[in-house]
């Protein structure tokens, strides 16, 4: 189930490269798909998925590049953008960590 979930977000975050400006949000998606394989236990496809992401939304997304490059305006939506963009990113790195640490304190339950 772990790689079916990393599997299927790579899947989605390589279409959302051709999706002009729902591809944000499908990337979004890609990352709780990458979340919740890294919980199951995956880390290989739950890094890639996040290092594409990262690239498709930094670098091939015009739509994230027009809201971080317009004039702030004291609303405070521009810093709420960028939080929630690396928030996002780093999703599966977070499950990562939890599932890890959720693994190690298994282990020494079982171990007493």
């Amino acid at each position: 189930m772990a790689k079916g979930f990393g599997i299927a977000a790579v899947i989605v975050v390589l279409i959302s490269f051709f999706l002009p400006v729902i591809g944000v949000f499908t990337t979004g998606l890609a990352m709780v798909f990458a979340a919740i394989g890294a919980l199951a236990g995956d880390r290989v496809w739950a890094t890639v998925t996040a290092l594409i992401a990262a690239v498709s939304i930094f670098f091939f997304s015009p739509t994230v590049w027009v809201l971080l490059a317009a004039p702030d305006d004291g609303s405070g939506n521009k810093t709420t953008v960028t939080v929630v963009i690396i928030a996002f990113l780093a999703l599966p790195f977070l499950a990562m960590i939890f599932s890890a640490s959720r693994g190690s304190s298994d282990q020494a339950s079982t171990e007493r």
